[in-house]
């Protein structure tokens, strides 16, 4: 795997997990995990 194609997926899974995210309750307890989620799959 060539680092073009690592950089290519990791923003496909980062982009995944934000619409993973926007799916989440509006709440406290969504908005956490959420942001979480983001930072960490970031």
């Amino acid at each position: 795997m060539t680092k073009e194609e690592l950089q290519k997926r990791t923003k496909a899974f980062h982009i995944e997990i934000i619409k993973i995210c926007s799916e989440l309750p509006k709440n406290a307890a969504g908005f956490e995990l959420a942001k979480q989620l983001i930072r960490s799959a970031g």
